[in-house]
C-alpha cells in the first residue's frame, strides 16, 4: 500500500536527500554582499572589440548567413522534390542553395587570399625595418 500524504513512518521522502546525499554534497558558498555578486560588465565588453579586423567579422558574418541559406534551400528543395514531387520549385530551390554555397567559398577563399597578402605584408615590413634597425647611421656606413 502506498503511504499517504502525512505518514511520518517513511523513512525518506523524494524531497529529502539521504544522510549519505549530504554528506557528498559542496558546501554552501557564502556571500557577503549581495549587490556585488553580478558586477555590471564594462561599456567596451558590447563591441566588436579593438583587435578584430573589420574585413574578418564582416566574412564571417556574410559566411554564416550564406550558409545557412545554403543549407535551408538545399534541403527544402531536396523536401519538396522527394516528398511533393514539386520539380520546377525543389530544383529552383536547391539550385540556389548550390550557388549560396558556392557564394559562400568564393567569399571565404578572397579572405583567406586578403590574410595571405596582409601578413606577408607585415613579415616584409618587420624585415626591412630589421634591416633598417642593423644599420648604424641613415647612409648605411658603419661608425
Amino acid at each position: 500500500m502506498l503511504p499517504r500524504e502525512g505518514d511520518d513512518d517513511v523513512e525518506f521522502g523524494f524531497d529529502e536527500a539521504s544522510p549519505a546525499e549530504e554528506e557528498l554534497a559542496p558546501e554552501q558558498p557564502s556571500v557577503e554582499n549581495y549587490e556585488d555578486r553580478f558586477p555590471e560588465p564594462d561599456a567596451d565588453d558590447f563591441g566588436l572589440g579593438a583587435d578584430l579586423d573589420p574585413r574578418t567579422y564582416r566574412t564571417f558574418i556574410i559566411c554564416v548567413l550564406l550558409s545557412n541559406v545554403a543549407l535551408f534551400c538545399v534541403s527544402l528543395g531536396a523536401m519538396l522534390v522527394y516528398f511533393r514531387g514539386q520539380w520546377s520549385i525543389g530544383l529552383g530551390l536547391a539550385g540556389l542553395g548550390v550557388l549560396a554555397g558556392i557564394r559562400t567559398l568564393q567569399h571565404y577563399r578572397s579572405w583567406q587570399q586578403y590574410r595571405r597578402e596582409r601578413d606577408a605584408a607585415d613579415v616584409d615590413g618587420d624585415e626591412s625595418d630589421a634591416s633598417k634597425s642593423t644599420d648604424p647611421t641613415p647612409d648605411g656606413s658603419q661608425p
